[in-house]
């Protein structure tokens, strides 16, 4: 069974094949989101984690969804520090 990704408007959640139960990964903690749309795979950079690589053809979609909810983020974040 391959992993299985639920994006939700504060986090990816993924439930992998060796792990006991899902884990997040919040969007105010992405770092980076490197895409190779020709390998169809993402490499997501998280403070304090190790890099998440997920392949599949929905990663391209899923990289425009993460960068733009991050990017959101960090507007929403100087916003209301001003």
């Amino acid at each position: 069974m391959p992993t299985r990704a639920v994006l939700t408007g504060s986090a990816l959640h993924l439930l992998r094949q060796d792990a006991a139960g899902w884990s997040g990964y919040g969007h105010d903690q992405l770092l980076s989101c490197v895409t190779d749309h020709q390998a169809l795979g993402t490499s997501l950079g998280y403070r304090g984690c190790l890099p998440v690589r997920l392949t599949g053809a929905a990663v391209p979609w899923l990289a425009v969804a993460l960068n733009h909810l991050r990017t959101s983020h960090l507007v929403r974040t100087t916003s209301q520090e001003n």
